[in-house]
């Protein structure tokens, strides 16, 4: 469990920095950790979180050392693993699994990667119940798993979100299929938080001089009002990865850019979805995982489902 000193670290990752997170979700997990620095904003929520770790390069070989063997679900009857996807995305938690409703992109991608050097496994389910998290991570492991296509049969199942940071993880497979009509998909945005004290420093008295070498070396602190100038640099940021990311969901699922800016980062459930393309259909998670064993046994090295 977080101790009040690592609170700091936390807001490090969540203010200034661009998520790809439902909005909803980045409201909640920032009105959350500020009320644990004394600050109260007007959304209800509460949470908790843990502190990265620093890891190198051999990551994601230790964490599946240390989980003892395959670090996800596995049927050995059709040879399919089931890889958890759920809470809140993060950059090098450390750890296989979610902890405090925290789970890391390395874990993730730990899991994965085994999964496809494994002989026993055929096939892969991603289990999405996520609305997003942090970008530092999540475009290395969603171009991962698309490179991946062909070697093994990769379908993504949305029970019942697979938002933003999410479904770029998602859609990065060969399917997404919604596991009911109100599972979501969608958020294909990026979103920055600032947060100014300014105002309410004043009010206290108190007055914050920030020394700085380099004009933009401070942009974004919480304790000056935003510039303009600062403000145009990060919507440039939130501008590129906007694109980044709308150019990986136009290629992957085989749709035209346009139509995927057209969505304006709103989430989707159901048919809907399903219409503009964002996923293949709608099925039981049950039967999905069913016809997706039955495929594999008819063909050896797997394929994507029709």
């Amino acid at each position: 469990m977080t101790q009040p000193h690592d609170y700091p670290h936390v807001l490090s990752r969540l203010i200034n920095e661009p998520l790809l997170a439902h909005p909803t979700k980045a409201e909640v997990v920032v009105a959350a950790v500020l009320r644990r620095q004394g600050v109260e904003v007007n959304v209800a929520a509460s949470a908790e979180f843990v502190q990265a770790p620093k890891a190198g390069p051999l990551q994601e070989k230790r964490m599946v050392d240390r989980s003892g063997g395959m670090p996800f679900l596995f049927d050995p009857s059709s040879g399919i693993a089931v890889i958890n996807i759920s809470g809140s995305l993060a950059h090098k938690q450390g750890f296989i699994g979610k902890s405090s409703g925290v789970m890391g992109y390395d874990g993730i991608g730990a899991q994965f990667q085994t999964a496809m050097d494994s002989t026993m496994v055929r096939g892969i389910i991603l289990d999405h119940h996520t609305a997003g998290g942090e970008v530092h991570g999540a475009f290395q492991l969603a171009d991962r798993i698309f490179a991946a296509r062909g070697r093994k049969p990769i379908i993504a199942v949305s029970d019942e979100m697979a938002y933003s940071a999410g479904y770029l993880l998602a859609c990065a497979a060969d399917e997404v299929w919604l596991a009911s009509s109100t599972a979501g998909v969608g958020s294909i945005g990026a979103v920055v938080v600032h947060m100014s004290y300014q105002t309410m420093l004043e009010a206290e008295g108190i007055k914050a001089t920030v020394f700085r070498f380099g004009e933009r070396k401070a942009d974004g602190n919480p304790f000056e009002d935003l510039s303009a100038d600062a403000a145009d640099r990060i919507q440039a940021r939130i501008d590129y990865l906007g694109r980044e990311f709308v150019g990986r969901v136009a290629k992957w699922r085989g749709i035209s850019e346009k139509a995927v800016i057209d969505t304006q980062a709103a989430t989707f459930v159901g048919q809907e979805a399903v219409r503009l393309r964002l996923a293949d259909g709608i099925a039981d998670p049950i039967d999905v995982f069913q016809a997706f064993a039955r495929d594999i046994a008819r063909r050896p090295f797997g394929r994507p489902l029709q």
